[in-house]
């Protein structure tokens, strides 16, 4: 049996399967229920159909799947106009990190990518790391 790991980074590579992303579409839904603008009602009917993916192959998804499971082309452009740091690991994202977590987690085959949430559920950024 292998010990625990003692810091919340290392719980952080330790990969997500196909339930924790299920889990993390489920929550995405959750927060976004009730909301009628066709934006957010377009990133709901897309988090459904995720779901189903993920349900029905599993990880890792196969390329074409993959390729249809990619939720960026739709929030790339917000988060450039938002401002948003996107290209880094750990910048916060505001209402679309949740979304960016999972496409993350799904291109990766589990993957974290480390960003504010990530962080708070297990790991912490490489300058906590080096201060502490």
């Amino acid at each position: 049996m292998q010990p625990e790991p003692q810091h919340s980074w290392e719980n952080a590579r330790v990969p997500l399967d196909s339930n924790d992303i299920l889990t993390m579409i489920d929550e995405a839904l959750a927060g976004r229920e009730g909301d009628t603008d066709p934006v957010f009602l377009l990133r709901r009917h897309f988090l459904i159909d995720l779901r189903t993916t993920v349900q029905e192959h599993g990880l890792p998804l196969p390329d074409k799947r993959k390729l249809d499971a990619c939720i960026m082309p739709f929030i790339f452009q917000e988060l450039n106009y938002d401002d948003y740091d996107w290209s880094s690991r750990t910048a916060p994202l505001g209402g679309l990190e949740d979304l960016v977590d999972i496409d993350v987690a799904i291109w990766s085959n589990g993957r974290r990518r480390l960003g504010p949430a990530s962080l708070a559920a297990g790991g912490e950024s490489k300058s906590a790391r080096s201060n502490g």
